[in-house]
């Protein structure tokens, strides 16, 4: 049993111990990380609850009340007269032709140490409404009681907008202000509608307004004209476009921002939503997630190369030595996310990057008195946060890099391990473990 311990089995099983021990320590970091996630999330859905959350925009409509007229028989004193009847129902316009111009500018709010994007902005609406209904004797259209109407969060809105209809400049006012007048006597519109009477004249209605905004995590806009055309221009460098139903005909990204612009035909009520998303370049947290699925790498290469250099350099290593090294290897993922929580990941990955490869080489150096041993840590160590930095900043790309990356490491240890002839290495251990601890029994 002791020549088994002493020998390379021992020593393999020492080091699988010590990796298992150092992966459950990996996986009280990730609890870590997932928990400062938690509360960045909380953080950021206070921020957007204040700014009132995604603003949507739907609109313009006009509603049109009409007063149906028809007669039916009826037995009226015992003789079959015609009784007129009338129902009040409402026919809705959407318009011909629909463009909508929107300037965007983005504000990092924040709480405590965190914080997420707020925006604000300008809607500009220009449209065409044909109207194509005329009064007969059955169908009567209240053309002076009509509408014209918009469904947006009041929660989002800076100010309370103008409508220009057909040149003239009238006041908006959220529903409940007009329930009486107009369209409102037969239909109910909720607080989140912006209403103004409308009077319709002529074949047409022209229409107009500009709305101040804010908001935070996207921006939609249902197109409801025949003809609809929106142009968006934004300081935010990485928009999301792909949750919604159509994507823009036309766009530019740039690291100040983008321009955006959608046409769709033949929008209705039913259409979905254009717009975008504002999305994190790469989402901090996540990126540290994936950092710590790492953590097995960072362990087991230093130890491959300390092992192989006992095997091939005579160089003898205590297990604590393995345990130590590999404790501060796990404490680069703890100071990544203490450091990155605070300034800027890049600068957060090189000072811990820094930290913990310098303080594992450094002591491996105190500990062998190895100039090779030395060289042969910081080069590992460069290695792999060099490969985990390039693996962090392309998500797409990390499992094609990550395969090339282990075949690599497993050639070159098959490269370096290609002469060893195992029967003596274990000897050589086994001997070398022996005379260390007569070594020890001497000196006592």
């Amino acid at each position: 049993m002791n020549r088994f311990w002493a020998g390379l089995g021992g020593k393999l099983l020492f080091i699988g111990l010590i990796v298992g021990s150092l992966m459950i320590a990996s996986l009280v970091v990730r609890s870590k990380v997932d928990d400062r996630s938690n509360v960045y999330d909380s953080a950021c859905r206070d921020i957007q609850y204040s700014a009132g959350y995604n603003y949507s925009f739907e609109g313009p409509y006009i509603d049109i009340p009409v007063v149906h007229t028809w007669y039916e028989e009826a037995l009226v004193k015992e003789k079959v007269q015609k009784v007129k009847k009338q129902s009040t129902s409402i026919v809705t316009l959407n318009p011909k032709n629909l463009s909508a111009l929107e300037d965007i500018k983005t504000q990092k709010r924040t709480v405590g140490i965190y914080s997420s994007p707020v925006f604000t902005g300008s809607l500009k609406i220009d449209c065409v409404f044909d109207v194509e209904y005329k009064s007969n004797s059955e169908y009567e259209y209240k053309f002076n009681d009509a509408v014209v109407y918009i469904k947006s969060s009041t929660k989002n809105l800076l100010e309370t907008p103008d409508f220009t209809i057909n040149g003239k400049k009238t006041e908006s006012s959220i529903s409940a202000l007009i329930q009486d007048s107009g369209a409102s006597k037969y239909k109910q519109y909720n607080s989140d509608y912006l209403i103004a009477l409308c009077s319709v004249e002529g074949n047409s209605v022209s229409f107009s307004t500009e709305i101040a905004f804010r908001g935070a995590e996207s921006f939609s806009v249902k197109p409801i004209a025949k003809n609809n055309n929106l142009k968006v221009n934004c300081d935010w460098p990485s928009p999301g476009f792909t949750n919604f139903a159509y994507l823009p005909t036309e766009r530019t990204l740039t690291s100040e921002g983008f321009t955006a612009e959608w046409n769709v035909p033949l929008g209705s009520s039913d259409s979905g939503e254009i717009g975008f998303t504002y999305k994190e370049p790469i989402y901090l947290y996540r990126m540290l997630d994936r950092a710590t699925n790492y953590a097995f790498l960072f362990v087991i290469i230093p130890f491959i190369v300390l092992f192989l250099f006992e095997l091939l350099k005579n160089i003898r290593l205590h297990p604590l030595n393995y345990l130590l090294s590999g404790v501060a290897v796990i404490l680069f993922f703890l100071l990544l996310l203490s450091f990155s929580e605070h300034i800027p990941f890049g600068i957060s990955y090189l000072i811990s990057a820094f930290a913990a490869g310098i303080l594992v080489t450094v002591y491996i150096g105190a500990v062998t008195k190895k100039l090779g041993m030395v060289l042969a840590m910081a080069f590992s160590f460069a290695l792999l946060y060099g490969y985990l930095y390039v693996a962090l900043q392309s998500e797409d790309n990390a499992l094609l890099i990550g395969s090339i990356f282990l075949f690599l490491i497993l050639a070159a240890v098959m490269f370096v391990t290609r002469k060893v002839k195992w029967p003596s290495a274990e000897k050589k251990v086994r001997d070398a473990g022996t005379g260390s601890a007569k070594i020890l029994e001497e000196k006592k």
